[in-house]
């Protein structure tokens, strides 16, 4: 399986999802997914040692190259890209599976134990050790989140050179690699093999490639992720920048996806978003069976734009450009070309737990209240906690295992800080080997239950109080605004006056905005010190937390100031 934090860059477009054509960021959580299993592997050739050529022609239009062969009779026909020759072989022969020979890869073998054998001895056998075609143990090629040759890297990498630079020695035209040591644009080991000399002769190891914007490490024999390896995603933003002419579908933080959290097109929605049509219902046009898409504005169902392009047709013809993929339940905005954030816009809670709940057949971690986050106030699994969770690891402490190098879990049972599920799994896979299952999460300090499958307050839980106020006080550098004394503080979940809210609250004064009325003011500490309030002091009803505000020496520990007019 593709690893969730890395998918091969180079996929080809029949592998596409619906969004930005740059599609090689994946689905919401950014990569494309790669299935670990199918139910139609009975109908394989059982001859596949023996294939074409990658250049055979296709058999019915003689298109001349990037074919795809059918894995159930070995034909090479074209993709649909082309005349859908490949594409109609299976909608007449029910042959399902298919291979391109598009992808094998500029630095590295395509994982397929076939191609390799095949091809071994040929144009795509690799330099270093003939197993490394097949990647990690699931056959995939895996890109690593670190390297020890970073130290190499050139100090100016927001400025190199174009993609279509030629190659400096051989000038081959393009697709050439680019040194990320000393920017020198040479060409792959396919066509003259400058860059591998190069690094033959330098010992330069990092190279980017313009074909695919993929790193490639010379010295650790694999491929980098540039999203996860900070060092790198300068100038992999650069180099996106300077190839698709226009900023990726990352944050302007380097390396973080970006799903918006507002979208100006949500008043064309649907009224009634909670009777949606089930996940496998066909395109309402071309019958594609599965993996269609929702229209959020008028529920029709219709196919990707790689398959027939129904649902692009749809919003160019009607101006609806909002829906929901019922492969990952991501919903895509057109007219913004981004994704949106299902959880944090309100509007689209209700629709993403329906098609949840009709997809996986139960209620999504969140409440069956649309929009409600669930968060339990109790769990069965605190017994065995760590005794001492005051002390703990740095906010920014690696992976114990991978090294990743930050945003990691906290076990609350060994202190062992781990990776994410989004990363190498090393939190998931401790839990399943230790049954150790509470986890706090450094990123933004939630508290996870692996048992319980759902977030715990670790404000109404007192046992989680201590350790939330201590990854709190390390990560941010102060002590929260949460009592230190356990219960005191209480964080309610409802309130009856919400409706008195102002209608406009996005637009509001600035936080330095002086108080709007004149007159006496006092601060708390001036007040207490009158004359009239002195001797009452003790009898006032002022809490622990804000008398500790008030009585501060200076202007910055007493920010909460108190105002009252006396007659």
């Amino acid at each position: 399986m593709v690893s969730s934090r890395f998918a091969p860059s180079f996929l080809p477009q029949e592998f596409g999802i619906e969004g930005d054509e740059e599609f090689i960021h994946g689905a919401a959580s950014g990569w494309v997914e790669a299935r670990t299993s199918c139910d139609h592997l009975g109908s394989l050739s059982t001859d596949l040692l023996h294939i074409p050529t990658p250049d055979t022609p296709c058999n019915r239009c003689d298109h001349p190259s990037e074919n795809w062969l059918c894995l159930c009779c070995k034909g090479v026909l074209c993709s649909r890209f082309v005349n859908k020759h490949m594409l109609q072989h299976y909608q007449q022969s029910n042959h399902s599976l298919a291979l391109s020979f598009r992808i094998i890869p500029e630095e590295n073998g395509w994982p397929i134990k076939y191609i390799h054998i095949m091809l071994s001895s040929s144009e795509f056998g690799t330099e270093g050790d003939e197993d490394f075609i097949f990647g990690a143990a699931s056959g995939w090629v895996e890109a690593r989140t670190s390297c020890d040759h970073l130290a190499s890297l050139s100090p100016d990498l927001l400025h190199i050179p174009d993609p279509d630079t030629p190659c400096n020695r051989c000038h081959h035209p393009g697709e050439n690699w680019l040194c990320l040591c000393c920017k020198e644009v040479l060409c792959s080991r396919y066509v003259n093999k400058h860059m591998l000399q190069h690094y033959q002769q330098s010992d330069h190891s990092l190279a980017l490639g313009f074909r695919d914007l993929s790193v490639w490490c010379y010295a650790c024999n694999a491929y980098l992720d540039t999203q996860v390896i900070s060092q790198l995603r300068g100038v992999h933003e650069a180099a996106y920048t300077l190839k698709i002419g226009k900023h990726s579908t990352f944050s302007t933080v380097p390396g973080q996806v970006e799903i918006r959290t507002s979208c100006d097109h949500l008043a064309s929605l649907s009224p009634d978003l909670l009777h949606i049509p089930a996940p496998d219902t066909p395109c309402n046009r071309c019958h594609h069976p599965g993996e269609n898409w929702l229209c959020l504005c008028c529920k029709e169902v219709l196919c990707s734009r790689y398959v027939n392009k129904h649902m692009l047709q749809h919003y160019q013809q009607s101006d609806h450009s909002l829906a929901l993929g019922f492969r990952d339940l991501s919903v895509w905005c057109y007219a913004c070309n981004a994704y949106l954030d299902a959880q944090v816009i309100s509007q689209l809670r209700g629709v993403h737990e329906a098609a949840y709940t009709l997809k996986i057949g139960k209620h999504s971690t969140f409440s069956t209240v649309p929009g409600q986050v669930e968060i339990r106030t109790s769990c069965d699994h605190l017994a065995s906690l760590s005794p001492d969770l005051l002390h703990i690891p740095a906010p920014d402490t690696p992976c114990n295992r991978c090294h990743h190098p930050g945003e990691n879990w906290l076990c609350l049972f060994c202190k062992e800080v781990l990776c994410s599920r989004y990363v190498n799994k090393h939190m998931l896979q401790h839990y399943q080997q230790s049954d150790h299952s509470l986890a706090l999460g450094f990123r933004d300090l939630s508290v996870w239950c692996y048992a319980c499958n759902a977030y715990l307050d670790a404000q109404v839980i007192s046992q989680l109080r201590g350790v939330h106020e201590a990854a709190y006080t390390l990560k941010i550098g102060k002590h929260s605004t949460f009592s230190t004394v356990p219960g005191q503080v209480e964080i309610r979940t409802s309130c009856d006056h919400l409706a008195s809210l102002s209608p406009d609250l996005l637009h509001i004064p600035a936080p330095d905005t002086p108080c709007n009325r004149r007159g006496l003011q006092h601060s708390l500490k001036e007040l207490l010190d009158l004359p009239e309030i002195h001797h009452a002091r003790d009898d006032l009803p002022v809490s622990p937390l804000l008398m500790a505000y008030a009585l501060g020496t200076t202007p910055a520990e007493r920010p909460c100031p108190l105002e009252r007019s006396f007659d």
